[in-house]
C-alpha cells in the first residue's frame, strides 16, 4: 500500500520532469534542474488532478486504468530519454562579475544560511503538521471534505452531494489530486493532504530561488528564498492545507516560464505551452485563477504594445492558449455539470453596477489593503516588506534591458489582479465587509511574483561589491 502511495506521488513528478527536460528546457545547470523539478511537481500534481476528475466523472471510481496508463506513459518517456542522450548542457549562467569577486566575502554566507533556515522551516512544518494533521477549518471543512466525497462517493457523481458541501462551486485541483492519491493507497489517510501541502509550499520556494538565480545569480536567488521563508503568513497558509499556496505556485510558474523565453537551451513555444498549462491549472485550483488569466493576457498585450512586438505577442498567445485547454475545459465542465451558481450570482446586474460607482467603497478597500497587507496589522511577526524596502534603499536599483519586459509583465499582471479582487469585494452581495479579512490571504497568492520582480530590480551583493571594488 505504501508503494502505491509513493507511486501516486512520484509518477506525475518524474513524468513531467522528463517531458520538460526533453522538449522544453534542455539546460542541465543546477538551477535549471531545480526549476524543472519544482515545475514537474506542480504540473504533475495538477495534470493528474485533471485526469482523475475526468476519469472519475466519465468512467467510474476504479483507478486501475489510470495506474496502468500513467505507468505506461512514464516507461515510454524513459525509452525516449535513452534515445536522446545528446541533451544540451550549458554552464551555470551567472553575471560575469560574480566570478570576479574575492574568494571569501560576507555574501558567501548567504547560501548556507538559506539552507539552514530552509531545514528549520521544513522540520517546523512537519512538527506543525503532525500536531494539527487536519489543518484549520477551511482545510478540513472545504478542501479535504471535497476530496473525501470524491474518494468515497462510489458511483455517485460530484453533483449528487455538492449541496452538502461548503463552497461547492470551488474548483477541485487539490481535492481531486488528494482523492487520487487516496484511491491509489486505498484509504483516506491524513498523510496525503499534509504531503501535498508541504510539496506545494517548498516547491514554490524552490521555484522562486531557481528563477531568481537563473537571472541574477546564486546569492540573489538565496536571498529571494529567505524573503519568502521569512513571510510567516505564507508558511502558515501553505502548511494549513489551503489552496492559496498551490494557486500561488501556478501564478508564479506562469510568470517564470514566460520570463524564460529568451534563455539558452529553452524551447520558446514549449515554455508558452507550459505557461498556458500552469495558468489553466491555476483556474482549476481556485476561482481567483480566472482573474489571473485576464491579468496575464492584459499584461502581455500591454508589454507587446510597448516594445513593438505585436507579431511575437500573437505567436506566443497562440501557444499559451493551447496550453490553457486541459485546465480551462475541465473547469468549464465542472462549472456547467456539477457546481451550483457562485455566490456572486445572488444579485442582479443592475445592483452590481450600482455598487461600482460608490467611491467610498474603493477608498475603504484601499485603506484596508494598506493596513492589512502592507502594514501587516493583523500579524505580530516583523513585516518582511519593511525589511525589503530598507534593503532596496541600501542596495539601489539595477534594471537591465533584458529584464524590463519581465518586470513590466509581472507588475501589470499583479496590479490588474488586485484591482479585480477589489472589484469582487466591492460588489459582494453577501456584505461589503465580509471579504476584507481575506485580503492578506489573497495578497499572498501574488507575493512570490512580487519577490521575484523585486530581486530582478535590486542590485545583488556581488554587483555592489564589484562596484565598490570590495
Amino acid at each position: 500500500m505504501i508503494f502505491l502511495l509513493l507511486l501516486s506521488l512520484f509518477l506525475p513528478i518524474v513524468t513531467w520532469f522528463i517531458i520538460i527536460h526533453l522538449y522544453v528546457i534542455r539546460n542541465r545547470a543546477f538551477f535549471y534542474s531545480l526549476l524543472k523539478i519544482c515545475l514537474a511537481l506542480g504540473l504533475g500534481f495538477g495534470s493528474s488532478s485533471v485526469i482523475f476528475f475526468l476519469w472519475r466523472s466519465f468512467i467510474g471510481p476504479s483507478v486501475q486504468g489510470i495506474i496502468f496508463g500513467e505507468t505506461g506513459v512514464l516507461l515510454g518517456l524513459f525509452f525516449l530519454m535513452t534515445r536522446k542522450r545528446e541533451a544540451i548542457a550549458y554552464p551555470d549562467l551567472q553575471p560575469p562579475q560574480v566570478r570576479k569577486t574575492a574568494d571569501w566575502s560576507p555574501q558567501r554566507l548567504v547560501p548556507p544560511v538559506f539552507l539552514a533556515i530552509l531545514l528549520v522551516a521544513f522540520l517546523g512544518a512537519i512538527y506543525r503538521s503532525l500536531n494539527g494533521p487536519h489543518g484549520p477549518w477551511d482545510a478540513w471543512a472545504v478542501w479535504n471534505m471535497h476530496a473525501r466525497f470524491l474518494f468515497m462517493g462510489g458511483d455517485h457523481s460530484y453533483g449528487a452531494f455538492a449541496p452538502l458541501l461548503n463552497n461547492p462551486d470551488y474548483p477541485l485541483l487539490t481535492p481531486a489530486f488528494i482523492a487520487r492519491c487516496w484511491s491509489y493507497y486505498g484509504t483516506d489517510t491524513v498523510a496525503v493532504p499534509i504531503i501535498v501541502a508541504l510539496s506545494f509550499t517548498f516547491a514554490l520556494v524552490g521555484l522562486v530561488v531557481s528563477a531568481v538565480a537563473i537571472f541574477r545569480g546564486k546569492i540573489q536567488g538565496c536571498l529571494a528564498g529567505l524573503a519568502l521563508l521569512g513571510t510567516l503568513p505564507f508558511l502558515f497558509l501553505g502548511l494549513g492545507q489551503y489552496a492559496d499556496v498551490p494557486l500561488g505556485f501556478f501564478f508564479f510558474a506562469t510568470i517564470a516560464l514566460v520570463s524564460l523565453q529568451e534563455e539558452p537551451g529553452v524551447n520558446k513555444p514549449g515554455v508558452f505551452l507550459l505557461a498556458g498549462l500552469a495558468a489553466g491549472l491555476g483556474s482549476w485550483t481556485k476561482n481567483e485563477g480566472i482573474v489571473f488569466l485576464a491579468a496575464i493576457f492584459l499584461a502581455r498585450l500591454v508589454v507587446g504594445w510597448l516594445i513593438g512586438g505585436w507579431r511575437r505577442y500573437f505567436t506566443e498567445i497562440r501557444y499559451f492558449m493551447i496550453g490553457l485547454v486541459p485546465g480551462l475545459l475541465t473547469l468549464g465542465y465542472f462549472k456547467l455539470a456539477f457546481a451550483p451558481p457562485n455566490w456572486l450570482a445572488g444579485q442582479t446586474l443592475a445592483e452590481a453596477v450600482t455598487k461600482l460607482f460608490i467611491v467610498s467603497r474603493y477608498l475603504y478597500v484601499a485603506k484596508e489593503l494598506v493596513l492589512r497587507v502592507f502594514l501587516n496589522r493583523e500579524n505580530y511577526d516583523v513585516p518582511i516588506g519593511i525589511i525589503l524596502t530598507i534593503y532596496f534603499f541600501l542596495m539601489g536599483a539595477a534594471i537591465s534591458e533584458k529584464n524590463r519586459p519581465i518586470i513590466l509583465t509581472g507588475l501589470i499582471a499583479c496590479g490588474f489582479m488586485m484591482f479585480g479582487y477589489s472589484i469582487v469585494i466591492i460588489i459582494n452581495p453577501l456584505g461589503f465587509l465580509t471579504m476584507l479579512p481575506a485580503l492578506p490571504r489573497i495578497a499572498l497568492q501574488i507575493w512570490p511574483i512580487l519577490i521575484f520582480l523585486y530581486f530582478l530590480t535590486v542590485h545583488s551583493p556581488e554587483e555592489l561589491a564589484l562596484k565598490n571594488n570590495i
